[in-house]
């Protein structure tokens, strides 16, 4: 607490000695985009503004904001598709300017302008990547981790066919950091199997920070930051809804969703939205048979209340998570012969039976997400921001088989219950733009506890603290950014652990510095190089310490190391930007070393237990090495026909045996071709997709090191279908997607089932999406 004193005496003290600074440089422009000729908003028009550069997409409601900005003229470039691009001057004297844009709609198809938007709008010094609008659309029902394989250097660690999770530059689970709503998302995450428990329907924008995020995300941030940003609450007056449908053939799955959000014009500015979603899926299918008992139930619901003024605003933000998935029967074998014959053979132990039922083996899980957000704005200064969340994660999992004590078998209790109660704070100043400088510093606290449970123990009880310092400091000029950051965490661990029936009480400490440096060169307005070098430290999960037993979900017998201690991670990226009119091309290479690295590696055999026979695996440590390249390139090879191409290598190496490293991301490459058709009366931003995905052989790979070796090479092929069907002035969002169009046979090296079984078969997904507004009288907002 007294930290936490010092911190805010030290924000409000800069705050008010910068306050007697000048104040002409807190000015913005503001406004909304409309039709000319239908006088509708236009939602995703892209605004450039002029001399500085700065780029942003205009929201749902059409409404743009240009802030901290000098007196002085400027220009704004307006783009969208289907219209004339519009530029206007606007003079910033004494006071802030709110105006509307006008745009007129042309017969001629202008290239889809948003996504270059969200290209140029990246200042970060290390690789982002951003999804467009249609790539989140032709998403929609999937989990958090489809929609993130689209970005290239991301790809998923699976446990079967419906548990994913993201894997950056070959990092993932505790060295990806997840942030919610601007809360650092906090689970069970140290599971492969542990899925981010998020309704990607909530998400306005994802956005992959790749590389060493730690100043400002934290010492786990040592792969990247995955950022899911909901859409902002409306600032129109009016009610408006959206209704989101979705149907999978695989599974027979169902999915609703929907949203109903407003504002209250007249009432403060008060604006709120609530959403929810309903999944419902019965058993996958591969392309030769249906895997048994792997059906899954999700229900969601989230909801936001806030204020948005001047100066000043505050947020509320609420998210329930829920879902019960069955775990493949086939996983979870009875005796080690058995296990070996299908390791051997690749046969699967199936029912081959549809049902939505869901059985033993299974998992049920909970997810409460709690924020409060509060912000000021200080003339001459910046803006102080100050977010509080709570959260709460109730997980269970259920072994294939009862217990044989007839009694404990009638209660059904699951086999191992985790309990984690995680409280965070953050508060940041982030400092206006004075003779090329900006600054960020900022406080981050974290307390959590964590309580186990069931017939079966896996990780132990434990409380953690963490108290974080960190400040950022940018200086631009001309064609240069410059960029340095340090951040300084103490974290202490205390581990309550049961030894021959005494509770044995261990505490780790840790100091945990991390530092950051990074480049930015524009040598024209085409082309930029980004350089960024950075050091990490992060302390070990309590899986990776004292995990000791079977790890149910996916079906392994691990142990851990109260050995291990802290890893210590230099990771460097270098980046290459172009973007003209027709062609974005980013290649981004890295390179990490990591000094006492953290990971899972196979024992030479499996181990028998009471509940079966399963793969036996243990946590080491070893110097490790990796790099590798991701390449990105969008070209629009005429004003209908587009290329799409998405490739990534990351190489790993064990630099203390100068040996491959194990369960290492496979080479991917994606391409993709784009014909956009004529609109017509009715039907608008008619599309057609073709992509080819190829994901080789993990070819770097030790023999012996693993129960079988990496599968062979695979190709998948998808077609996906758009358009928005007007009816009487009603926009209808309609897609129809084919995934593994040719229903192939594949293994994926980084699914954990692959011992079992091979990956889903075809899939055809049809998309409906109904966007509501009913709009009130225009309301003047304070300005």
């Amino acid at each position: 607490m007294r930290l936490i004193g010092l911190m805010l005496a030290c924000c409000l003290c800069f705050v008010q000695a910068a306050s007697a600074t000048s104040s002409s440089c807190a000015l913005r422009i503001s406004g909304v985009v409309q039709d000319a000729s239908a006088k509708t908003v236009l939602p995703g028009a892209t605004l450039v503004l002029l001399p500085l550069n700065r780029v942003i997409v205009a929201s749902v409601e059409g409404r743009f904001s240009f802030d901290s900005l000098c007196a002085g003229e400027y220009r704004l470039l307006v783009f969208m598709q289907g219209f004339d691009s519009l530029l206007r001057t606007v003079t910033l004297e004494a006071q802030s300017r709110e105006i509307r844009l006008s745009m007129y709609p042309v017969t001629r198809k202008l290239r889809e302008a948003e996504v270059v938007a969200q290209r140029l709008e990246r200042v970060a010094t290390v690789a982002t990547d951003s999804l467009s609008r249609e790539e989140m659309e032709l998403s929609k029902g999937g989990v958090l981790t489809d929609y993130l394989k689209k970005m290239a250097g991301v790809s998923s660690i699976q446990t079967g066919p419906s548990i994913m999770k993201p894997v950056i530059h070959g990092m993932h689970s505790q060295r990806v950091v997840i942030m919610n709503a601007g809360i650092r998302q906090e689970g069970q995450q140290w599971g492969s199997e542990h899925a981010p428990e998020i309704d990607p329907f909530i998400a306005d924008r994802l956005t992959v920070v790749k590389g060493a995020s730690s100043i400002r995300y934290g010492s786990d941030a040592v792969g990247g930051v995955i950022l899911v940003e909901p859409r902002k609450l409306p600032h129109e007056p009016g009610l408006q809804a959206e209704l989101n449908l979705v149907g999978m053939s695989n599974g027979r799955q169902g999915i609703a969703s929907g949203l109903v959000e407003q504002h209250l014009g007249k009432f403060f500015d008060v604006c709120w939205r609530l959403q929810g979603t309903v999944k419902h899926a019965g058993n996958l299918s591969t392309p030769d048979l249906i895997l048994e008992n792997t059906a899954f139930r999700e229900y969601n619901w989230s909801g936001s209340l806030g204020i948005e003024r001047r100066h000043w605003g505050f947020e509320l933000f609420y998210s329930r998570f829920s879902t019960r998935l069955g775990i493949f029967t086939g996983s979870h074998i009875g005796n080690l012969s058995d296990l070996q014959r299908i390791i051997d053979s690749g046969e699967t132990i199936t029912d081959d039976r549809f049902s939505y039922s869901i059985g033993r083996p299974r998992q049920e899980v909970q997810h409460h997400l709690f924020s409060g957000k509060s912000w000021k704005s200080f003339d001459g200064v910046g803006k102080l921001q100050i977010q509080y969340g709570y959260q709460y994660n109730h997980r269970l999992e259920y072994d294939r088989d009862r217990p044989r004590n007839d009694s404990l078998a009638a209660l059904n209790r699951p086999e191992l219950e985790l309990k984690l109660y995680t409280q965070t704070v953050d508060m940041h100043l982030e400092t206006f733009n004075v003779k090329g400088f900006t600054a960020v510093i900022g406080f981050a606290g974290l307390a959590q506890d964590n309580q186990y449970g069931g017939e079966r123990f896996f990780v132990p009880n434990y409380r953690l603290l963490s108290a974080s310092g960190y400040g950022m400091l940018r200086w631009r000029r001309d064609r240069w950014e410059l960029e340095a950051g340090m951040r300084s965490e103490q974290r202490v661990q205390r581990v309550y652990r049961n030894v021959g029936g005494i509770v044995v009480e261990n505490d780790y400490r840790f100091t945990n510095p991390g530092y950051s440096g990074g480049v930015i060169y524009r040598p024209d307005s085409l082309q930029t190089w980004l350089l960024n070098a950075g050091t990490v430290v992060r302390a070990p999960s309590i899986n990776e310490w004292f995990s000791n037993g079977l790890h149910h979900g996916t079906a392994t017998y691990e142990r851990g190391d109260s050995a291990l201690g802290p890893e210590k991670a230099i990771n460097t990226v270098a980046t290459y930007r172009l973007q003209t009119g027709r062609i974005f091309l980013e290649c981004s290479a890295y390179y990490m070393f990591i000094r006492d690295y953290i990971y899972l590696v196979p024992d030479s055999a499996p181990v028998l237990t009471i509940s079966g026979a399963y793969p036996a695996f243990r946590y080491r440590h070893v110097d490790a090495g990796f790099n590798g390249v991701d390449f990105t390139l969008d070209w629009d090879l005429t004003q209908r026909i587009g290329f799409r191409s998405r490739n990534s290598v990351v190489f790993a190496n064990n630099r203390s045996d100068g040996k491959y490293l194990e369960l290492v991301p496979a080479p991917r490459f994606e391409q993709s071709l784009t014909y956009k058709f004529k609109d017509t009366r009715v039907w608008k931003d008619i599309s057609c997709s073709v992509n080819v995905l190829t994901v080789s052989r993990q070819w770097r790979y030790e023999p012996g090191t693993d129960y079988i070796p990496p599968p062979p090479a695979y190709t998948l092929t998808g077609i996906d279908l758009s358009a928005v069907w007007m009816p009487a002035g009603q926009v209808l969002r309609m897609s129809l997607s084919v995934q593994n169009l040719f229903n192939v046979r594949y293994r994926d090296y980084l699914n954990r089932f692959r011992y079992f079984t091979d990956e889903s078969g075809r899939n055809i997904t049809l998309r409906v999406s109904v966007p509501l507004q009913f709009r009130t009288a225009p309301h003047t907002h304070e300005h």
